[in-house]
């Protein structure tokens, strides 16, 4: 249930001209982690020992929480805001 859930929010935040092109780079991305992450984590647990695989997991979450944070220009001026 995270998919549609996640996929849902990332709809409602886009008009409706753009929602095809904002529902396709999620699914693009979504199905990138999910196809990368798992190898990754496999020969990360295979080098290093899987204490390592937290580690690199934690890392990644904290990495995607700092982009997250980041303002978006591009969306502040297509909304007539000022960045």
């Amino acid at each position: 249930m995270l998919f549609p859930s996640l996929a849902l929010m990332v709809v409602a935040e886009v008009g409706d001209d753009r929602r095809g092109s904002a529902l396709g780079a999620f699914t693009a991305f979504f199905d990138l982690g999910v196809g990368l992450g798992g190898p990754l984590a496999g020969a990360t647990a295979a080098l290093a020992g899987y204490p390592a695989v937290f580690v690199l997991a934690a890392a990644a979450a904290l990495g995607t929480a700092a982009l997250a944070g980041l303002p978006a220009p591009a969306l502040a001026q297509a909304q007539g805001a000022r960045p």
